[in-house]
């Protein structure tokens, strides 16, 4: 007895349902949107922080996620920021402080974690700026998360000539001796001057 292709069908969505709708959502990609980068208190109207070598300070990202599924319902997501601090000039040297924490965060919902961040030793003087790039977890063709982070297309915000490097130079670890000293007056007592003539 053959089925008719509409009762395939209707079979096919009835398996579709009793598993669980949830489970074949399609997530268009993930959206989200940075709000504020503040370095060590400084809004991003405020620049230069001074900093030397080896240094220490904070990095305040707010952010909030707008992933919708396929049907366009905004859900939670997974969400984490990378940092990149770089040379205003000619970005000949950079480096990214470590911004690793995964935030799941709801549509429309909030976030702003601060990251610690230290000047390496071997930057030179000079401005840098601070740019936060808003990552999101990939999605498979049903929905599922991969737990692969990308860069979100276009969501990005630099906070320009952030930081002042300044260094100064550092004093010689070794070098010659150079013996000094003075001498006064020289006293001679009379008494022994009147010995030494008799």
């Amino acid at each position: 007895m053959k089925i008719p292709a509409i009762g395939v069908i209707a079979i096919v969505g009835l398996v579709l349902w009793l598993v669980g709708k949830d489970k074949f959502k399609i997530r268009l990609g993930a959206q989200g949107k940075l709000h504020s980068l503040v370095v060590d208190g400084a809004g991003m109207g405020e620049h230069q922080v001074v900093k030397a070598p080896g240094a220490a300070g904070t990095i305040t990202v707010v952010f909030s996620g707008a992933t919708r599924d396929f049907q366009g319902v905004g859900i939670t997501w997974s969400y984490r920021v990378r940092l990149v601090v770089q040379h205003s000039v000619g970005g000949t040297f950079s480096w990214e402080p470590l911004s690793g924490d995964i935030f799941s965060v709801g549509f429309l919902e909030a976030s702003s974690p601060t990251y610690s961040y230290t000047v390496p030793d071997v930057a030179p003087a000079g401005l840098y700026s601070v740019t936060a790039f808003l990552q999101a977890q990939e999605s498979d063709t049903i929905g599922n998360p991969t737990g692969v982070f990308t860069d979100i297309p276009g969501v990005s915000m630099t906070h320009p000539n952030a930081i002042n490097v300044v260094t100064t130079p550092a004093p010689p670890p070794s070098g010659p001796v150079t013996p000094e000293g003075g001498i006064g007056t020289v006293d001679v007592a009379q008494a022994i001057l009147r010995q030494m003539q008799s």
